[in-house]
């Protein structure tokens, strides 16, 4: 009986080992898929409209491209609602705004993941509306900066021009 049992525990301690080395595979598979966030939504009182924050998690490690279609996109319909195609490593917060209309929810399906914006999803603390009017919001402060230093450098330049014919010549 003892032979019995040993080959018993053998053979459960292999299963073990296999269910224990598939749960790694799969969840190897899974951590490199890109992964939908959605930060929380704003009721935007003067307009009635909602905007919802996105961001993203990509732990694959390396940048990966979806394109708008099938493995990437918003239901209901446009399914082109300004989310990234190109999906940059780790954690990406506060990526993209989404306005709607608060009916029912707003989904963002990527790479077989889903998360669903309501009326009710988290509140914003603020409106995170783009204050240039569209595209990528965050990049205003740095736009912001150029134009400042652009500025500065086009002074100076005019400057150094005024400088220049003021000068006498010595001979």
């Amino acid at each position: 009986m003892t032979g019995l049992r040993a080959r018993a525990a053998l053979l459960a301690m292999l299963g073990l080992v296999a269910a224990g080395a598939l749960a790694f595979m799969a969840g190897t598979a899974w951590a490199k898929k890109e992964t939908p966030i959605l930060e929380c939504v704003f009721h935007d009182t003067g307009t009635g409209q909602f905007n919802s924050l996105w961001g993203y998690n990509n732990s694959s490690g390396s940048s990966e491209n979806i394109a708008i279609g099938e493995n990437n996109n918003f239901s209901p319909s446009p399914e082109n609602r300004g989310q990234p195609t190109t999906f940059l490593p780790k954690l990406n917060d506060n990526v993209f705004v989404v306005t709607w209309n608060g009916t029912g929810s707003l989904t963002w399906n990527l790479d077989g993941h889903s998360v669903s914006a309501t009326k009710s999803s988290t509140p914003c603390a603020s409106n995170p509306v783009p204050v240039a009017g569209g595209g990528p919001w965050y990049l205003l402060p740095g736009a912001l900066v150029l134009v400042g230093v652009a500025g500065v450098g086009f002074c100076c330049r005019r400057f150094d021009l005024d400088l220049g014919l003021r000068r006498t010549s010595r001979t």
